[in-house]
């Protein structure tokens, strides 16, 4: 293998890795704001307040009330279901679930395209001519 093929494999490698580790990054983040989502929805099951301040988003909040325990859940294609609390903290446990199987695939590629790169420069470290 000559140098530009070895460039050029390297080039390749170090893409690879590098767009592995910011899907990492991206399922580390969505984890992280899940878990703490699934930790209001669990307040939400125990707490029986009716009154309660409902976000709408960038620290904004809105007084609601809790006329009944059916919250409306998005299973996909902007459908939505009536589920209770329990159930959706359920919805978003799979989801977790489904995310951490996700970030172990994300990680073995990603050591799978490190490794390979460690490979690759050993080998043109001992192919390049002494001198």
């Amino acid at each position: 293998m000559d140098q530009q093929e070895t460039f050029q494999q390297l080039t390749v490698l170090d893409r690879n890795y590098s767009a592995t580790a910011e899907q990492i990054q991206m399922v580390e983040q969505e984890l992280e704001g899940l878990s703490e989502f699934l930790s209001s929805l669990e307040h939400l099951g125990k707490n029986q307040e009716k009154k309660m301040l409902a976000p709408l988003g960038r620290g904004i909040f809105i007084p609601a009330d809790r006329r009944n325990e059916k919250l409306f859940v998005e299973v996909g294609a902007e459908v939505f279901v009536r589920k209770s609390p329990q159930e959706a903290v359920l919805v978003v446990k799979e989801q977790l679930s489904r995310l951490n199987e996700v970030l172990v695939q994300l990680r073995t590629q990603e050591s799978f395209y490190a490794s390979q790169l460690q490979e690759l420069l050993a080998r043109a470290e001992k192919a390049k001519p002494e001198g």
